[in-house]
Parts: C-alpha cells; structure tokens; sequence
C-alpha cells in the first residue's frame, strides 16, 4: 500500500481533489484541509484527522476526521460535524455526504437551524442541497422562537425555499398557547400560519380581557 502522508508543523494542509461527478450540471472541486492529510492515490482514499475543513461550491462541511472516496465521491466526516450552505446549518455527530449529488445524511443528536433562528431536531437528517430539502425522522422536534411555534411529530420535511415544514404522524403544533392536531400539519416559517388535515383539532386559549 502507498500512501503519501503529510503532517503540519503550523498551520493547515491544502489538497484540492476534482472529481468526476458533478453539481448543478458541472464539475465543482472539493478543497479539504486538515492538520493531517494521508492520500492514497491507487486506492483513490483520502483520510484526513484534525480540523478537518470541506469546502464545494456553497457547501462547508467540519469535523474532527474525514474519510473521502474519490471513486465513489462519499465523504465521511465524524466528530462534532457542522455543516452550512446558504440557507441552513447542520451539526450533529457524523454525517456522510455524497459530493457528486449533493445528498447526505447526519446522525447523531442532528440539529437543523435556518437563518430566523428556527431549529428542528431528530434521531436523523437526510438533507438534499440541490433541491434546498431535509427530510428529518425519528422524534420530530421544531421550534421557532420569534414565531412563537412549538411542534413536534414522528417526522417532518422541511422546503427551505418556501420556508415551510410538513409534520406527519403524531403532529402537534402550539403557538402561543393555542394547540392544532392533525395528522398531517404545515408549519410555515415565514409567518404565523399553520394547516392541519386528518383528524384535525384546535384548541384555543381564550385571550383574558384588560
């Protein structure tokens, strides 16, 4: 086995990797950068340990190692992962990433935040970057503080270009004291509204009169 094995005195190693594969039509480099890089270039592997940095296009991707096949175009990255683009931020504990299609899936306590300040948690993230996508299973749990929302299901899409989630199995939502069931809910991000279909019930609070 050959391998080329680089160690940092100070500062960060640089590999730039082109892949065969592409996004959005066209071929996009993945830069990452590590306090240590081994390439094997017949096996076509990179192992990377220590601030480990991915960058494509928009997307950022850190953790603590990284695994990258260059044949399959699949990076691994464990250890505390956080990962960005324009729209949201992901941490969780690892997370594969498939860098031709855009594709990947985190583990691990996953956490989605947008830019609102809006979060949603789940026993896993399946996020789709091309299509602005997540898809979160397992334990649904969404909050948006500014917009007083609270919801929770067995598992929720989130559309980040129209800004809305659709809860089902088990959906409930409250926002400010008022609960709505169903078994299907719409929660949209960018307002105070919510839809319910199946089984739906609302449960208003009275407001207290002054």
């Amino acid at each position: 086995m050959r391998g080329i094995k680089k160690a940092a005195a100070a500062g960060v190693l640089l590999l730039s990797v082109l892949i065969s594969g592409s996004i959005a039509a066209k071929n996009a480099p993945v830069q990452l950068s590590a306090d240590t890089i081994q390439y094997n270039n017949n096996l076509k592997l990179v192992q990377a340990t220590g601030n480990v940095v991915i960058t494509q296009e928009a997307i950022t991707l850190t953790g603590a190692t990284a695994e990258y096949r260059q044949d399959t175009n699949l990076a691994v990255v464990s250890g505390g992962i956080v990962l960005t683009n324009d729209t949201i931020r992901l941490t969780g504990a690892t997370v594969e990433y498939d860098t031709a299609t855009g594709v990947g899936a985190v583990n691990g306590q996953p956490r989605m935040e947008d830019k609102e300040g809006a979060w949603l948690t789940g026993e896993k993230v399946d996020f789709f970057t091309g299509e602005d996508r997540a898809v979160v299973t397992g334990g649904v749990h969404i909050v948006h503080p500014g917009r007083q929302i609270d919801a929770v299901a067995d598992n929720a899409i989130y559309y980040g270009k129209d800004r809305k989630v659709l809860l089902t199995g088990n959906a409930r939502a409250v926002q400010e004291g008022n609960t709505l069931t169903g078994d299907t809910l719409t929660v949209y991000l960018s307002d105070k509204t919510m839809n319910a279909q199946g089984n739906t019930k609302l449960i208003i609070i009275p407001n207290e009169k002054k």
